[in-house]
């Protein structure tokens, strides 16, 4: 949050304000009236830029208490290493099992396929006529629905 200083004429005071709304930057952001006086006080310098981040930074996941340190990764260290590697793992995956049924559909020429446990082959006839029929069946149950 930036710290404006201020010049008086009217009484020579110099001060500092922290504006912290966006509001008050604007409003105050060339001139603020004086403390001392009430006059019209000139912006001299944005003197800083302050924040602070409360807590311990050795406070983090495991302990019990959440430090504040600033840096999610002090913070929440295990959780979140936790879920990254999880996710990690699971999209390895996915994309294995997507690489097998692509190279399925590009050997026989066709997008229909069928997986049974670890094993993917091309969809046979009976399956695709199936799959028609339960695709018309739904689509014939979303026109015949109520709409909201």
């Amino acid at each position: 949050m930036p710290t404006f200083e201020y010049f008086c004429d009217g009484c020579e005071a110099e001060f500092e304000e922290l504006l912290v709304q966006q509001d008050e930057i604007k409003e105050y952001f060339d001139h603020h009236p004086c403390p001392n006086c009430k006059e019209r006080a000139e912006r001299i310098r944005v003197s800083s830029f302050s924040f602070k981040f409360a807590g311990n930074v050795n406070q983090g996941a495991g302990s019990g208490v959440h430090g504040n340190s600033g840096v999610h990764d002090l913070d929440y260290p295990v959780i979140d290493k936790a879920v990254g590697r999880s996710a990690e793992t699971k999209w390895e995956g996915y994309n294995q099992r997507k690489a097998a049924r692509d190279k399925v559909r590009k050997e026989a020429g066709t997008n229909a396929v069928s997986q049974a446990g670890d094993a993917i082959a091309p969809a046979d006839a009976a399956t695709i006529r199936d799959r028609g029929k339960a695709l018309a069946l739904l689509d014939k149950a979303k026109k015949s629905a109520p709409s909201e």
